[in-house]
């Protein structure tokens, strides 16, 4: 019975690790890339909305929220309010399916 429950757990545990190095996170780490988000261009104005906002090229670790934070620094949003803004900049755009390298409108707020 000893046997069996070893074997089971090794089984579970070696799955585990296959799958999350098949589909996990450790499949987007890059050791060449630089872990900050990388401006393409300086403050503009969307003729749609005219939310300002900067284009930034996802990097590494980034996600919508950070991207929006590191921008804006000073600034205490709501998260709502980030992430449907972020929504209106890039319309056909998932906020929890951006990807690396690829280059997004994110959101500039002005000092309260």
């Amino acid at each position: 019975m000893k046997k069996f429950i070893l074997y089971t757990l090794l089984t579970i545990i070696s799955l585990t690790c296959l799958y999350d190095w098949t589909n996990g996170s450790l499949k987007y780490i890059a050791i060449d890339q630089p872990q900050s988000a990388e401006a393409k261009t300086k403050l503009q104005k969307t003729p749609s909305t005219s939310k300002p906002f900067q284009n930034v090229t996802v990097q590494t670790g980034d996600t919508v929220l950070s991207i929006i934070e590191r921008l804006n620094p000073n600034q205490v949003e709501n998260i709502s309010k980030m992430i449907n803004d972020f929504q209106l900049l890039n319309p056909k755009q998932n906020p929890n399916q951006i990807k690396i390298g690829e280059s997004y409108r994110f959101p500039l707020y002005k000092d309260k």
